[in-house]
């Protein structure tokens, strides 16, 4: 009897798995008629550059989406031809080849997306590899969606409270080695209160760079660092966004260095740097945005609660 058991689990599995799951192939090459310059071998790309090679769609991409009860997994696949074939021919096409070569030549930055998400009325957190927004401004001083995505831990903690909803977030984002000559790793704490018309946001942010990050750094609930710590840049941010009507504005104000009366004598302190943004969306009709695959549309268009709180875009 226990092997029939076990045998039945065994074809039961596959197949509870296939139909929490989807796949998905696209197969889309194209040809481009520009008048991009071509990059030698002695140049540098720069992040125009990058950008437009990214705005590019893949020759072909693969996906898969796993969904469980409040849990999902994604997972997209891009294949694209390497960033110096397209500098060095301009953009004339996504095809994955390169002249010379027999075999196509991918670029093997595999997944371009690929996290695991949950979310829980009290918990949420994403580990992964996706985009990440900090607010509804597409060029954040702390997070912005312009960037193709952060690989990042991000835990959110919220609760309910007489002014709304009170939440606690925490994420850390590392970058590659090799652009710096050495490990960079940004670590950020947020506090939130967001009811039905209006949202006020702090965030402290902290660039841990030529070091890797101790505890101090990473422990969730620090909020204070040492700001004469060496190999730490500290930022701090406030956000504010209000609904009226068919009308959101929403406005920015981040503080990185600002020089008091001790130290304005000191030829060693940073200057003063600050910045802030202001703006506004006006919905003319109701209905929801296409997006494609449902690569995180859930946290995007379909709950603006959601992405008003985590900042999470597919």
């Amino acid at each position: 009897m226990r092997n029939r058991l076990m045998l039945l689990y065994l074809l039961l599995f596959p197949i509870i798995g296939v139909s929490w799951s989807e796949f998905r192939f696209t197969f889309s090459p194209v040809l481009s008629m520009n008048n991009m310059p071509l990059m030698i071998d002695d140049n540098k790309a720069t992040m125009r550059e990058f950008e437009r090679y990214l705005s590019m769609p893949p020759f072909a991409e693969f996906s898969t989406e796993m969904s469980f009860p409040k849990c999902e997994l994604i997972l997209r696949f891009d294949i694209r031809q390497v960033p110096s074939t397209f500098l060095k021919t301009g953009g004339k096409s996504n095809l994955p080849y390169t002249e010379g070569y027999v075999l196509p030549t991918i670029d093997l930055n595999f997944p371009r997306v690929g996290y695991l998400e949950m979310n829980e009325d009290v918990l949420s957190f994403s580990l992964g590899r996706r985009k990440i927004a900090y607010g509804s401004s597409f060029y954040s001083f702390i997070l912005s969606e312009s960037f193709p995505y952060f690989d990042h831990l991000w835990i959110n903690l919220t609760t309910g409270s007489i002014f709304g909803d009170l939440s606690y977030g925490f994420y850390a984002i590392t970058s590659d080695r090799s652009i710096y000559n050495a490990p960079r790793t940004l670590i950020g704490h947020t506090i939130q209160i967001l009811n039905e018309n209006v949202l006020i946001s702090v965030v402290e942010q902290n660039l841990v760079h030529g070091a890797y990050p101790d505890l101090e750094d990473l422990a969730p609930f620090i909020l204070h660092h040492n700001t004469y710590q060496k190999g730490s840049n500290i930022m701090g941010a406030i956000r504010m966004e209000m609904n009226i009507g068919n009308v959101l504005g929403y406005g920015e104000f981040t503080l990185d260095d600002l020089v008091t009366g001790v130290e304005s004598q000191s030829h060693e302190s940073n200057p003063n740097a600050f910045g802030w943004l202001v703006g506004g969306v006006i919905t003319l009709l109701e209905g929801n945005e296409f997006l494609g695959p449902h690569y995180g549309s859930r946290l995007f268009s379909k709950e603006k609660l959601a992405f008003t709180r985590w900042g999470f875009k597919a």
